[in-house]
């Protein structure tokens, strides 16, 4: 299993690597979790779940929330951007990429 600084070197990559790194500064790290078997699962999961895929939907995965602001494409407007944050749920296992979300905050 990886490990927590792992876990969020690889965050910070995936950021990188799908945004780019011109469109991005000042990367914060916000959260991190290491969710328990099963303990991810809502409402969303499919009431059966079939053996081949439980594996799948019984994993561990960690939940790796960062911030950035994002960079004005055009120096010559100015104005304030918002802090973006994104969460980022890789297996625990292998640190693989299973999804990056929008995550809105009040």
């Amino acid at each position: 299993m990886i490990d927590v600084k792992q876990a969020t070197k690889l965050a910070n990559e995936h950021l990188v690597n799908l945004l780019g790194e011109d469109a991005i500064s000042s990367v914060r790290l916000e959260e991190v979790e290491l969710t328990e078997k099963g303990q991810w699962m809502d409402d969303e999961t499919p009431d059966e779940v079939k053996p081949e895929d439980a594996d799948e939907w019984n994993d561990a995965y960690w939940l790796i929330t960062v911030s950035y602001l994002p960079r004005n494409p055009n120096p010559l407007i100015q104005g304030e951007h918002q802090r973006q944050y994104k969460v980022f749920k890789m297996r625990a296992k292998t640190g693989d990429l299973v999804a990056m979300k929008m995550r809105q905050v009040a």
